[in-house]
Parts: structure tokens; C-alpha cells; sequence
């Protein structure tokens, strides 16, 4: 499958942005840092998706969307399910 550009910069908008509230929510519920860590790790990885994607002649190539997969496997389905219904 292949998504057009704009596309692909609005879900990763929408992961980080979801990833971010992720993080707030285990910081103020007090979780360990590693879950927090976790989260960070997550934003870090998909932010380098993103200045990737910018690039015009960067494709989304399977070990770029298996990566943004496993990232939004630290969401609440029901952020998941909205994400995937951009698509």
C-alpha cells in the first residue's frame, strides 16, 4: 500500500500527538520511570519517521510502517483504531 505523502505526515501528527498524551497520562498517574521511558522511546522513534517522510524523495518502504506499527502498539485501542481509520 502506498499513502500519499500527506497522508502519511497526518498519521504520524496523530501518533505523536497520541503517544504525547500517553506520556502525560503516565506521568501524572505516577507510573515507573521505565513505562514513562517507554513513551519517550516511542515519540523518539516515530519523530524520526517523520523527518524521513518529509523528504519528498524518501518512500514509506514495509520496515517504515512495520516501525510505526510497533509504535502504536503502546496505544489505547481506541486511539489505535482512530489512526488506522485516517487510512
Amino acid at each position: 500500500m502506498k499513502a500519499p505523502r500527506a497522508l502519511q505526515l497526518r498519521v504520524l501528527a496523530e501518533l505523536i500527538t497520541e503517544l504525547t498524551l500517553l506520556a502525560r497520562y503516565r506521568y501524572a498517574e505516577g507510573e515507573s520511570a521505565d513505562r514513562m521511558l517507554e513513551v519517550n522511546d516511542a515519540i523518539h522513534r516515530v519523530a524520526g519517521h517523520l523527518q524521513h517522510i518529509v523528504d519528498p524523495g524518501a518512500p514509506l518502504v514495509a520496515s517504515r510502517a512495520v516501525g510505526l506499527i510497533e509504535q502504536m502498539g503502546h496505544l489505547p485501542d481506541q486511539a489505535r483504531s482512530r489512526i488506522a481509520g485516517l487510512l
